[in-house]
């Protein structure tokens, strides 16, 4: 007589294992995705703010030349060593501004590779749960089928 509440405790312990896993999964494979937006995000914001960073500083370097000039003019001297320091300082402005996006870029491009590497693994965490559901049943429905030959 215990066997049919057995054999229905069963199903029920399997069919909520199924459930779990399955619900387990979708809910791990939406963390990563949100993750991987997250990630996507932030290169973007990063990318933005180097624009306005580099902005800043071609209106600082902007600044310092004309006072560059304004001094060496006022000195009375337009040629030699006074080009020199004015062609440094560009030089150094935009040699600044060159390695601010790079550094940038480089930032970039590795949130979103691990926000791909984010999407990836949210798809293998999904099917994952799918396949280890199947699994639960093909087991429990092979001990259930088992129990019910005894």
């Amino acid at each position: 007589m215990a066997f049919p509440f057995l054999l229905a405790a069963a199903v029920v312990g399997t069919g909520m294992s199924i459930y779990g896993q399955i619900k387990g999964a979708e809910a791990d494979a939406e963390a990563m995705k949100r993750n991987a937006a997250s990630r996507e995000l932030e290169a973007s914001e990063i990318m933005k703010r180097t624009k306005v960073n580099q902005d800043i500083l071609e209106e600082e370097g902007q600044i310092l030349l004309g006072d560059q000039e304004t001094f060496l003019g006022s000195r009375g001297t337009t040629f030699g060593s006074p080009l020199l320091i004015l062609t440094r300082t560009a030089t150094k402005i935009a040699r600044e501004k060159s390695n601010m996006q790079m550094e940038s870029e480089f930032r970039a491009h590795q949130l979103r590779s691990g926000a791909n590497i984010s999407r990836g693994l949210a798809d293998e965490r999904k099917q994952a749960g799918q396949l280890g559901a199947a699994g639960t049943l093909l087991t429990s429905g092979a001990r259930i089928y088992d129990a019910g030959r005894k």
